[in-house]
């Protein structure tokens, strides 16, 4: 029995040989995407430009007192009702931990485009006044 995945899959595939200028990328709801070889790209070249979320999350905000005051200025500015202690709280949990869960909020908070990596601009965007 043929099932719709294989289907998509084998289609993907000939969609892959036929157009040399396209990616399919199959989703979890079985739609298939197409990307330019352009935009990809541009997503290499980011790769290279700026940090990724892991690597801003571990190297960038937990390492020095200045980036956990940013990651707590975020938080509060994202989840305004929070009190001040929880959010400290939080904070120093994630920065302890460092597991997938300050991944997770990082990207939540600070990659705005959803691409994994960190702009200048994403950085920047919760900066302390001095």
């Amino acid at each position: 029995m043929v099932t719709i995945s294989k289907v998509l899959i084998i289609l993907g595939t000939f969609l892959s040989m036929t157009d040399g200028f396209t990616l399919p990328i199959l989703k979890d709801n079985y739609d298939i995407e197409t990307i330019d070889v352009e935009q990809r790209e541009v997503q290499k070249n980011a790769a290279d430009k700026y940090p990724s979320v892991h690597h801003f999350a571990r190297h960038g905000l937990c390492r020095t007192l200045t980036g956990k005051r940013l990651l707590y200025k975020a938080l509060k500015t994202k989840l305004c009702a929070m009190t001040r202690m929880f959010a400290q709280n939080i904070v120093m949990d994630l920065c302890r931990h460092r597991n997938r869960m300050l991944d997770l909020w990082v990207a939540e908070v600070f990659d705005l485009n959803d691409d994994g990596f960190i702009s200048h601009f994403e950085r920047h965007l919760y900066d302390i006044d001095k």
